[in-house]
Order: structure tokens, then sequence, then C-alpha cells
């Protein structure tokens, strides 16, 4: 049995045939294209990595209770992956992986236990460069660009060897983590100063992660990454190299594989860990591209990865994978992650410039989804800047899919990855030579995808308006009485457009108001206001807001929250452990501006002295009634930006809203929730047609 899973680049037909002889005699058989060479890891002659399990608790057992049970068995939890509940193992010396899975099998609270199985990626060239990028034109990429180039705000996470960020026609479409670029409270910049700055836990992931080195450089030092970056959005209309699908657009990197091309089931386990957090925290990956795979890891498929795959996918994520090179039959030889059954993959086939299955390519009518180009593609390569190469693989063909889930998420912004799916593969160019090859029979076509899409705004729906609402200010899902009560609220009016336009404002303006937003968003900016007598970057909102979400553990969630508050770095450099329970009093009342409050500072120096703490006093401070009589207008313009925009504000719109709902008639907030919800700028983030004009809800 085979686990090894590696990047699905073209190999030499000597090697095909050899994997194909030995893999149908059922023998174990060395990764696809090569047997290992003396100079890779040494862990890289075993399926899997040797004094390493990977193990599921059940939900009902706590990640600490499984770590003192996992001790209390001679092992160690070395890395947590919490959103799906998995834990990597560090066995004892001397203990075997079959043994320790005997045994970690019945341990109570064990749902699940597996082998860290070894990932394996492979890349090779052909010798001439093909001096143009056809396949470009066979999905009919040019004919898509005249509606859309792509978008800087739609996020493609690579999963693959990682990137060089630097090249020359890659630099300016690089996804940057905005909370770890720019300066920090001392003036260092962010992106070199050795913290995490947005408590992501990595630090200095200015690009995205290394989860196979540990480290946040995901540098490409294989190349293969690289190559497929290019294909999905090499800047595009810049006089240098190639385009990709995307003239514009942001790649994270998540390197996954080191430079023999070896990963793991924790490596890229990690990796869609990465990628689903940072959706979570507001950053809008749509895609991930899985240029890897490998055998069946058997005697049952790797867990692990499978849910992993889900979650991102139930995050929003849609992960487009490659069918691989063996030239099998996946319907009856499984090759994962592609053949796994998970509604958010797409398993990708590669075709030739004829349109012709590429001689290694695999298939499978019910298990691969569809062809796109993978032979002789030319795109950047990660040895140098200046670099690029002509490949042929399922890795080539696959991110002209993940480029048009991109190009198709720029052009509507609305769309879930369900809708992504749907549309590429009921638009694919159907040829008779891939009928029973594939689910759809044809070859990906983006235009087509495009010009399936409905011609309007989602916004218009009333039900996605409202929903839209939930997502950007409490960040969840709407719950069915109140998605229903809201949506009345606007369709109420009928075909009264004057009345469903001021229905929408109005709604929008009560998110803001809510209980709901006043205990977590509004919360979280008095925290910051009164500790530091500053509001809040949206890249240091975000996370805390992630933290604190509604529900039947909010004031759980919120007392943690500021528990963790009063440790960070940046609060006890303003309020030192040393500070006597005056001092701090004093100062806290000083920077959340209450003057005088004489005798409740004294109160709460007395309090301090009996034992409160000062989280205790924080919370009370914020909770003041003039304090947040005061800053309510502030916060209310700054979180239209961090909620409708994305983004921190242009001090000179601030400043003008803050000046029009501070010096006008009571109910003028409409006027600037109108403004918002109409502008061009929100508009865009579900789709390029704007339907409404700030004059239609003008107050």
């Amino acid at each position: 049995m085979n686990t090894w899973i590696r990047l699905i680049s073209c190999i030499s037909i000597v090697g095909l045939l050899a994997i194909i002889s030995t893999h149908r005699d059922g023998a174990a058989h060395p990764p696809m294209g090569a047997v290992p060479s003396a100079s890779q890891n040494a862990n890289t002659s075993s399926q899997f990595i040797p004094g390493e399990l990977l193990v599921k608790r059940s939900e009902l057992v706590s990640s600490r209770t499984s770590r003192l049970a996992i001790e209390e068995m001679g092992g160690e939890v070395t890395q947590e992956f919490p959103f799906v509940s998995w834990q990597k193992v560090k066995l004892p010396p001397g203990q075997t992986v079959w043994d320790a899975i005997s045994r970690y099998r019945s341990m109570p609270g064990v749902e699940r236990v597996q082998p860290n199985y070894i990932y394996k990626t492979l890349a090779t060239t052909n010798d001439p460069r093909l001096p143009d990028l056809y396949g470009l034109n066979k999905i009919q990429a040019p004919n898509a660009w005249d509606r859309s180039p792509g978008s800087a705000k739609v996020v493609v996470a690579v999963i693959d060897t990682g990137i060089l960020y630097t090249h020359e026609d890659l630099a300016a479409n690089m996804w940057r983590n905005p909370g770890e670029t720019g300066l920090d409270y001392n003036g260092l910049n962010r992106s070199t100063n050795g913290v995490d700055d947005d408590r992501d836990g990595y630090v200095d992931d200015v690009f995205g992660v290394d989860t196979i080195n540990h480290d946040s450089d995901p540098v490409d030092d294989y190349g293969h990454g690289t190559h497929v970056a290019g294909t999905i959005g090499a800047v595009g209309n810049n006089s240098t190299g190639i385009v990709g699908v995307n003239w514009n657009v942001r790649i994270m990197t998540i390197k996954t594989h080191d430079l023999f091309g070896n990963g793991s089931s924790a490596s890229v386990v990690e990796g869609f860990q990465y990628a689903a957090m940072m959706r979570k925290r507001g950053v809008n990956v749509r895609v991930t591209n899985n240029s890897w795979g490998g055998a069946p890891e058997a005697p049952a498929y790797d867990q692990a990865l499978k849910d992993a795959i889900d979650a991102a996918g139930d995050a929003g994520i849609l992960n487009i994978c490659a069918a691989g090179n063996g030239a099998s039959d996946n319907d009856a030889d499984p090759f994962y992650p592609a053949t796994y059954d998970s509604p958010s993959i797409i398993a990708v086939a590669a075709s030739d410039p004829g349109d012709n299955p590429a001689s290694f390519s695999s298939f499978g009518h019910t298990t691969v989804d569809l062809a796109a180009p993978g032979v002789g593609i030319l795109s950047t390569y990660g040895t140098s800047t200046t670099e690029y190469r002509t490949l042929n693989g399922t890795s080539m063909a696959t991110p002209h899919v993940s480029g048009a889930a991109a190009l198709l998420s720029a052009y509507r912004g609305s769309l879930s990855s369900a809708e992504l799916k749907t549309a590429i593969l009921s638009t694919v160019d159907a040829l008779p030579q891939w009928s029973g090859l594939t689910v759809t029979g044809g070859r990906l076509n983006v235009d087509r995808a495009e010009l399936s899409l409905p011609n309007n705004n989602a916004l218009d729906d009333a039900q996605f308006f409202v929903n839209q609402q939930y997502l950007d200010f409490l960040n969840r899902q709407a719950d069915p009485g109140g998605l229903a009560y809201w949506t009345n609220e606007i369709t109420k009016c009928g075909a009264d457009l004057a009345c469903v336009n001021r229905r929408r404002i109005e709604v929008a303006a009560s998110f803001f108001i809510e209980q709901e937003f006043q205990e977590t968003g509004f919360f979280i900016y008095r925290l910051q206001k009164a500790s530091f007598g500053s509001q809040p970057t949206f890249s240091e909102f975000m996370p805390d807001r992630n933290a604190v979400i509604g529900g039947a553990n909010l004031a759980a969630a919120r007392q943690a929250l500021v528990n963790d508050w009063i440790q960070r770095a940046r609060f006890k450099q303003v309020y030192p452990d040393a500070m006597t329970p005056s001092a701090f009093v004093n100062k806290l009342f000083d920077t959340a501006g209450l003057q005088p409050y004489t005798a409740e500072r004294q109160a709460q120096i007395n309090a301090m002295a009996s034992g409160k703490t000062r989280a205790q006093v924080l919370q009370d401070v914020i909770e003041i009634q003039e304090f947040k009589t005061r800053e309510f207008n502030p916060a209310f313009v700054l979180m239209e930006y961090f909620g409708y925009l994305k983004r921190d504000p242009d001090q000179g719109g601030y400043d003008f809203w803050l000046n029009v709902i501070n010096n006008r008639e009571v109910n003028n907030y409409l006027g600037m929730v109108c403004a918002f919800v109409t502008s061009k700028e929100y508009q865009e983030r579900f789709s390029l047609v704007t339907t409404r004009s700030n004059a239609e809800c003008a107050p």
C-alpha cells in the first residue's frame, strides 16, 4: 500500500510505464515518476513518518484531557488541529507506529488513529520552451477578460512547495497578511519584528506559512508551486513574461512540501487549517489549488486530510485537486485527495493542445470532473525571479481551473463555493474524446462559465442582503427566525422600490444598534479605546471579533478575551505589572477620557485592594454610560468601513461622516449607511454589476 502523495507533473514514459506495471501487479511502488534518490530525506523510504501518529479525539473530550491521556500512554502531543479535532503525537523511543495504533485505538475518547502519512511531490520539465500560452485560448480566458481580468479582493491559496514570491511576474499579485504588514506600536516593521502581531499562531507570516519546515517563510525551494501560481495569476498587462488566468488576484502561499517534494498528513492538514482560519478572519480565500496527490492510503484513506478538506469547504472554500498522472481509472483505483467524496472538491484531468486526453492523465467517469490544458504549459518557475519553464501534468491543468474559479469570484463575488463549482462544471466544452472519461465529458471554458452567471447583483435579493449583514457585523450566518424577520421587513414593501430602498437601509443600520453587535464588535472597540486611547485597525479588530461571537457562550467568550487582553505585551507596556492599584485605575480612567469620576476611581482602587482584578476593572470602565455614549458615533462610522468595505478608513472620509452624524438630525445615520451600502466599492464585493445609486436612498 502506497501512501505517497506528490505534485502531479508529467514524468518520462519509461517511468510511467514502470509505475503502471507495478501498480497493476498490486505491489507496493515508489513515488510516481522516480525511485527516491539517496540524497532525499531518509523518511521518504517509508509510507509514513516513523515515531508519529495522528489521533482524532471525540468532540466530548477536551484537548487538555486528550493530552493528559496521551502522556499517560508515553506519547506527546506536538501539534493541534482544532478545526478538525486531530492531534499530532510523538511516540516514545522504541514504539512502532503500528504497535501504537493498536494501543491508541482502545483509548477512551479516541475516534480514529492513523500514521502521519508522507505526501510526495515530483516535477520535471520538457526540453523545449513553448512560446505561447495556448491553454488560456483553449479555455477562452481572453473573452472573459473583457468583462473582468480578476480582482485583488479574491485570494487563492496555493498548497504546494511554496512560491518564489519575489518573482518578477508574481510579486505584485502575492497576498500579504494585513496583520503582519506596516509598523507596530514600537515603530518596527511588523513583517520582520519577530512578533505574532495578528495573533494567528504564526510569527511574521507575511506571504503565508510553511507547515513542513514550521516557519513563516513559504519560499519555493523546489519550483513547482511557483509554476502553479503563474498559471493562476501571473501579473497581466505588465510587459513582462506571461499572464495568468487572472491578471489581478492575490495568491496566498502555503508551503506543505519540502525541497525534495515531501509533505505529510500533518503538513497538508495544517495548510487547509491555515486557509480556513484566514477566511474566517476576514480574508477572502475562495479557492485552494492542490496540484499533488497519490495512491490510496490503505487500508483506509487519510481521514485527517479528508476532514481538513471538508472543514475548508464548510468555511466556503472550493478545493481544486489534480486527478493524477497514472493514466489510470480513478473510479476503480482511487487517487486522493482528488477522489474524496467531498462537495467542495473539483478533480481535474489534463488535456493536450488538440483537446485530447494527455497520455499520462488519469480519468474517471464518476470521480474526475473535467479536463483542462496540462501539456506544454509555460509558466513562472521557482529557482530564479526571471525564470519560466514548460511543464506537463495534471499539476498544470489544475491551476487553470483554480484560476477560472478566482476569475468567476471576481466577476460575481457573492457566489458560494457550490455555485462556483456548478458554474464551472455545467459550462464545459463537451468533447467526444472525453465522453465517459470525466463527469462532464468536457474541457474547461471560463468564458462560458462567466456568461452563465446572472446579470444582476446578489445584494438585490432581500434574503441575501440580510444574511450578509449577519456575516459582516455579527460574524455568523443568520438564524432562521432572524433571517425571516428582517427579510420580511424588506419584502413587505412589495413592488414599491422607494420603500424597498428605504427599508434596506433601515435594516442595515439596525445591525449596528442591535444588542448582539453592541456586546461583540462595539465591546472590542471600547476595550481598545479605553486601554490605549485609540481606535482598532481592521487587522487588529478582526481576530478579536472572531473570538467573541454571539450565542450561549457570549459572556464566557467576552471574559476570556478580556483576560487575554490584559496579558498582551501592548497592554503591559502601557500598564506594567508593577503599577499600584491607584496608578492603574487613574491611568485607565484618564486614557478613557473619564474626568473627573473621583468617587468611581476611588471605589475601583479600593476594590482592587480587596482582590478585584485588572480585567474586572477594565470591564467596568468600558461599561460607563458616558464613555459608551461618547464613542457610539465614532465606532459607528468605523464599523461601516470594517463591515462593508473590509478595510481601514481613509481619514478624510471618516472625518466627513463623523461630522455628518455628530452635527445633524438624529436619523441622519441612515444617510451614511445608505452611502456605504450603495457604494461601488461595497457592491463590487459581490458583483461587477452595480444596480443601485446613492440617489435612490438619499436621506
